[in-house]
């Protein structure tokens, strides 16, 4: 099994300043490598301060791990033994300037969520301290050994904080992943926009590692990806255990603490997905039989009152309306159906000035008027064009389909 290469990067000295400073960007310790020596250091300060009342307030004023670290470091002698110092000690042995690191087997299949993984953590640790940069610089790292090796089977190297950061980041982001994904598909469903990504970097990671949630929320299905990512906590944890196993107690305190944290923001998110997108029941009704529609062939059907085009492109029907958004009234003289149908780009143009539509999201591909529509069409192009006020398209809406018995289902609802 082949085994990415990857460069070894030092860390700076470390300050009393520093220490306050080395938190992961998930609001825990985030595992930063120090040496013996440095924890050492660090607890020869706090004794002196042992005795001389409460201890500075750039060391006491910061949550959780470090609090307690540090007060243990005051109140217990070191010779003695600090509850998390041998803690410290096993998950970042740094003695002799030699850095502990980690081999992790990835499968042909998770290699793409764990690239999703890394882009979206070298996205957060970007914009954190130098400490956290330096994190995100040897995650970089990790990411373009994955990017550059052959396909198949890989190992990868990473180094303890690397790991602690992958590992308890893991269940955080692939549940960002699915939120997100369920805000675009119901906002998709309701109103034919996208849902807003939470930040830039991860947009990005989506768009280039699962482009199908983005353009076609309908057929991505969560379900085939949650358990890639379970797989690599797994991994983690395993590692966590074979590398570093005492430092598991604080590893799983973090690890707890984010998972509590994500499972109250799923609940507020579904709170606010409900309420801002409320689901209609299910209508199906039937439109045509799926025989009377060959590959390549569209029509447009009478449902409820609704005008609904049916689009058979070779992988499955699809249904959109009818009436195009730019000038609805020319639509009962001739709909979309009386169009042109691509079935490479799966969309549809309309008759009248060009409009073309996609027809698995009902956006908007292209605007009325557009340059290579005039040249072609001299009176609906050019000549229209200039006495039209109106010169755009909205996105129109998509509706579900399936087949039952032969006979093409849509769902109006």
């Amino acid at each position: 099994m082949p085994t990415t290469r990857r460069r070894i990067t030092q860390s700076g000295p470390l300050t009393p300043e520093r220490a306050v400073a080395r938190r992961s960007c998930s609001g825990g310790w985030g595992a930063y490598g120090w040496s013996d020596r440095r924890v050492g250091s660090i607890a020869r300060w706090r004794l002196r301060r042992k005795g001389r009342g409460t201890p500075p307030r750039r060391l006491s004023a910061h949550g959780g791990c470090l609090r307690s670290f540090s007060q243990a470091i005051a109140t217990v002698d070191w010779a003695g033994g600090c509850p998390w110092a041998g803690c410290w000690r096993a998950a970042h042995p740094r003695a002799g300037g030699r850095r502990m690191t980690a081999v992790i087997e990835v499968t042909p299949e998770e290699r793409l969520p764990l690239a999703f993984l890394l882009a979206v953590e070298i996205g957060h640790l970007e914009h954190g301290t130098a400490d956290h940069k330096a994190i995100a610089q040897g995650l970089r790292e990790v990411f373009s050994s994955l990017y550059e090796a052959p396909e198949g089977p890989v190992q990868l190297e990473l180094e303890n904080d690397e790991l602690y950061q992958l590992g308890v980041r893991v269940y955080a982001d692939v549940s960002e992943l699915e939120e997100w994904w369920l805000d675009h598909r119901a906002s998709m469903r309701a109103t034919g926009e996208p849902a807003p990504f939470p930040d830039e970097n991860f947009g990005r990671a989506v768009r280039r590692f699962f482009p199908e949630a983005y353009e076609r929320p309908e057929e991505f299905d969560i379900e085939h990806v949650r358990p890639l990512f379970g797989a690599l906590a797994r991994k983690f944890d395993q590692a966590m255990i074979r590398y570093n196993n005492k430092a598991r107690a604080l590893y799983n305190k973090e690890r707890t603490e984010i998972d509590k944290r994500v499972r109250q923001m799923q609940r507020e998110r579904a709170a606010e997905r409900a309420r801002r997108y409320p689901r209609g029941r299910e209508i199906w009704r039937p439109a045509i039989r799926a025989v009377d529609l060959s590959p390549g062939e569209m029509t447009d059907v009478e449902i409820e009152g609704r005008t609904i085009l049916i689009a058979n492109t070779g992988d499955g029907f699809h249904a959109i309306d009818a009436v195009c958004t730019h000038v609805p009234a020319l639509s009962v003289i001739k709909n979309l159906a009386a169009g042109e149908l691509d079935i490479d780009r799966q969309c549809v143009t309309c008759p009248w000035h060009g409009a073309q539509f996609d027809l698995r999201t009902g956006h908007v591909v292209r605007q009325p008027y557009a340059p290579e529509f005039n040249r072609e069409h001299f009176f609906a192009g050019r000549l229209t064009s200039v006495l039209d006020p109106k010169k755009t398209a909205t996105n129109t809406r998509v509706y579900p389909t399936k087949i039952e018995n032969g006979i093409v289902m849509v769902d109006v609802g």
